[in-house]
């Protein structure tokens, strides 16, 4: 395991400094941590919190949206609030660790590659894991403190965005992979901030967008429209982020990958044809040309139920798209005839 302090790599010394005492006064449960001789402004408290809370996922137990301050002759003092007990903290991590040993174990992950760590990883989160949008709306405290830390993830089996990326880079630091969150917009949100992930894979940094893939992992197709993107790509949909390694490379982008970049519609046909003929039922890809995703998949579409029906076959064909990201999905769905 690996301990990846992305964001506290980035402060200043006398920052750092201060950040070591809090990461100790909160894992300590103290009421109220001292920070001697010391009178941080405004943004360098923030600055801090914001690495504290980003680099440590296991510090779920404490409110991560609002810190009392109070100023003293003597220096500063942080009051964090408390959710759990020290007992309760145990239970949970003791059930997060047996959870993270047999996802290890389970997922093959020791003997993994990094790409293939990140792969399962995800694809562990799309067939296992549920957005939890009813915690957003909940009244009840426990459950939205839940749904935004890794509890909601490893003791429910669902979460919001916060919840999920801090998951994810747990599991892979576990897995000795680099892995940071990141605070930004998207699009989808309607203004409420959203959080995803850089991997790095083989020396390149890549944002991964776990959430965004699992609610729109159906029907057993998982969603790779968010895995291993370039700053370009990214930024299509998603916005507001600073301060992050930059990610220039699309080698590990599942698209660019398995080679379902396409730039023309001649060549996208010719890919469907043959697949067609090795009985695929599940066409999936990014295109790229000057036509509109929506234009590009209605095609699709009719070529397809024009050869079902050449073929008499009776079926019903599924299409999904991302406009954002030019990503198109179009699906065979065969009715067996009675």
């Amino acid at each position: 395991m690996i301990t990846d302090r992305y964001y506290y790599m980035r402060l200043s010394e006398p920052e750092k400094r201060i950040y070591q005492v809090l990461y100790k006064g909160v894992k300590n449960l103290e009421k109220e941590i001292d920070i001697d001789g010391i009178y941080p402004d405004v943004d360098a408290v923030n600055r801090i919190y914001d690495a504290l809370t980003a680099d440590n996922p296991l510090l779920y137990y404490f409110n991560q949206s609002c810190l009392t301050l109070n100023t003293t002759k003597s220096g500063t003092i942080f009051v964090p609030q408390y959710f759990c007990s020290h007992e309760q903290i145990e239970t949970y991590n003791c059930r997060i660790q047996a959870i993270v040993n047999q996802l290890m174990m389970e997922l093959q992950l020791e003997r993994a590659s990094d790409s293939e760590k990140v792969r399962k990883i995800h694809d562990y989160f799309c067939q296992n894991i549920k957005y939890d949008r009813e915690a957003l709306q909940s009244q009840q405290m426990n459950r939205k403190v839940a749904s935004h830390s890794i509890i909601g993830v490893f003791a429910r089996n669902r979460a919001v965005c916060e919840g999920i990326s801090k998951a994810v880079k747990l599991l892979l630091n576990t897995a000795n992979v680099k892995c940071i969150v990141v605070n930004g917009n998207a699009e989808l949100e309607e203004n409420i901030p959203h959080m995803w992930n850089i991997v790095k894979i083989n020396g390149e940094p890549y944002h991964l967008d776990v959430t965004w893939d699992l609610a729109n992992s159906k029907d057993g197709r998982i969603c790779y429209d968010y895995y291993c993107l370039s700053d370009v790509l990214i930024q299509n949909d998603h916005s507001d982020y600073s301060g992050i390694p930059s990610c220039d490379s699309e080698d590990e982008n599942y698209f660019v990958r398995n080679n379902l970049v396409f730039r023309d519609q001649y060549s996208l046909s010719r890919y469907v044809r043959y697949g067609l003929q090795c009985n695929q039922l599940d066409f999936y890809f990014r295109y790229v040309g000057k036509e509109s995703i929506e234009s590009v998949v209605h095609e699709l579409v009719e070529l397809l139920s024009q050869e079902m029906i050449r073929l008499g076959q009776k079926a019903r064909i599924r299409s999904l798209m991302n406009p954002a990201q030019g990503i198109g999905r179009v699906s065979i769905d065969k009715i067996n005839a009675r």
